[in-house]
């Protein structure tokens, strides 16, 4: 019988803890773990993701990830997919990273696959992170508001 496998930590290298750590807790609202300045940062978002400063300058990605909900991200790169915890959180999600000037490959969310709301944007490395609400009904109009 195959044993269960779990996922416990993701790896990554960036080039500036703080400005990952600043974004993950201001404009996402994620959990910081643990943290040590200018060295590594733990994120937990459900599943750990810890970054630690790089040896070197290492580029930031500049493509938009290819990922199923959405059209327009072209490059086979790795990206990740939060879901908010209410439409209160996605909101204040969207919010931040207009006011933060965050890069975002829409304007404003979109309603995606006929099921959930959609925000695509970028981490300070470049990572295609596409953040998700879904309603329990489908909203009267699919137009942001």
């Amino acid at each position: 019988m195959a044993q269960k496998l779990k996922l416990g930590f993701i790896f990554h290298l960036c080039n500036d803890v703080d400005a990952v750590r600043d974004f993950y807790l201001e404009v996402l609202g994620a959990t910081i773990g643990s943290y040590e300045k200018d060295s590594w940062v733990d994120i937990d978002a459900g599943v750990k993701i810890l970054f630690f400063k790089g040896d070197y300058e290492m580029p930031t990605v500049r493509d938009w990830a290819w990922q199923p909900g959405y059209s327009g991200g072209q490059g086979h790169l790795t990206s990740f997919s939060f879901s908010a915890e209410n439409e209160e959180h996605f909101r204040k999600i969207f919010e931040s990273a207009v006011q933060r000037k965050v890069p975002m490959q829409k304007e404003k969310p979109e309603w995606r696959r006929d099921s959930y709301w959609g925000l695509t944007l970028k981490d300070p490395m470049g990572h295609t992170l596409e953040i998700d609400f879904a309603p329990d009904t489908k909203p009267d109009s699919i137009e942001w508001r």
